[in-house]
């Protein structure tokens, strides 16, 4: 997040917000030649104010085009991130860490493995939502914080399974997304919405 603030004794000059500086000079009714240090705006941007976490679905019912999709999704996402602003683990049978929010891993070397991805395995989803509320639980300073999970939704456990895991994140003040391609349980990805708000959303081909 960028936002101006005003100049502080030990800021760069390189950092002076032109525009907000005289879009402060003008609401004061001061010409240039009364310019002080006072009416000096800088570029603030905050890190680690954002938090993404994002869950991919490899088992085996999302292979071939549908996984593609979703990494690639992921991918495009990456491109706009910190790496201290996303924490991503993949799921089937078993979970697997891809990064944690505290781990300084290179966000191109992420991309390049989920675009390696290959399903395989079963749909667990209740190990993954335990990773990502435990990372959010884990870094409080996030001022938006997001779920991205990209799934068919065809879980292996109940609805009233994933309940309290839906509810734990949800109290935590995270917003959601749910994203598939291809062929989606309908009833599964609506509980998400319906227990975390947010949105579910239909991935377009990669052709489109």
């Amino acid at each position: 997040q960028s936002r101006a603030r005003p100049f502080r004794a030990g800021d760069e000059v390189d950092d002076l917000d032109l525009e907000a500086t005289l879009d402060a000079l003008v609401s004061s009714g001061k010409s240039l030649d009364q310019l002080n240090g006072d009416d000096l705006f800088v570029s603030d941007t905050s890190s680690g104010r954002a938090g993404f976490g994002v869950l991919i679905d490899i088992s085996g019912s999302m292979s071939g085009k549908d996984l593609a999709v979703c990494a690639i999704a992921v991918v495009m996402l990456l491109g706009k991130l910190r790496s201290d602003e996303v924490a991503i683990a993949l799921f089937e049978s078993n979970t697997h860490v891809v990064k944690r929010f505290h781990e300084t891993k290179d966000l191109d070397t992420v991309a390049d493995e989920l675009l390696e991805l290959e399903a395989t395995g079963g749909t667990r989803v209740d190990m993954a939502l335990r990773f990502i509320a435990e990372e959010f639980e884990s870094e409080r300073e996030h001022e938006r914080r997001l779920l991205f999970l990209l799934s068919d939704f065809c879980f292996f456990e109940s609805e009233s399974d994933l309940l309290p895991l839906a509810h734990r994140i949800a109290d935590l003040g995270v917003g959601y997304l749910g994203a598939a391609h291809g062929y989606v349980q309908q009833r599964t990805s609506d509980m998400f919405v319906r227990h975390l708000g947010g949105h579910s959303v239909k991935l377009s081909g990669m052709a489109k």
